[in-house]
């Protein structure tokens, strides 16, 4: 059954498959510009990670509920909690997300290679638990 749930959860992943690496977004994210000097493709490339981002959480959060509605998880399960990136991001700002990310390629420089919505995620698992983000 967990097996199941880790498959389904990966394959989600993968539909964001459009993202590139984590190297391409160290590469284009426009880190330490201030938007009075941000270029037309700074805003694009800003625009484009966070809204990634953003697809990233809510796409989570789909799939954990759909292996709970579907009964393929039960909702008390560790599981859940182990690869729920809502309840470690809620009440975070889009560079505070990036910066996140941003801090993890730089902890994790042989691993930037990876795609992107594998770094995104595992970056935000790495996060603590916060007990105000928890829900029944």
């Amino acid at each position: 059954m967990l097996k199941n749930f880790f498959f389904i959860f990966f394959v989600s992943l993968s539909f964001s498959h459009d993202l590139g690496t984590a190297n391409d977004f160290l590469n284009h994210y426009p880190f330490g510009k201030s938007k009075e000097d941000f270029l037309k493709k700074d805003y694009y490339w800003k625009s484009y990670y966070e809204s990634k981002i953003f697809g990233l959480g809510e796409g989570n959060q789909i799939t954990l509920g759909k292996l709970i509605q579907q009964k393929i998880i039960p909702k008390n399960s560790p599981s859940i909690s182990s690869l729920n990136t809502y309840i470690r991001t809620c009440e975070m700002t889009s560079e505070q997300l990036i910066g996140v990310i941003k801090e993890w390629c730089d902890n994790n420089p042989k691993k930037t290679h990876l795609m992107f919505s594998y770094i995104a995620i595992e970056a935000f698992l790495s996060l603590p638990i916060k007990q105000n983000c928890l829900f029944d």
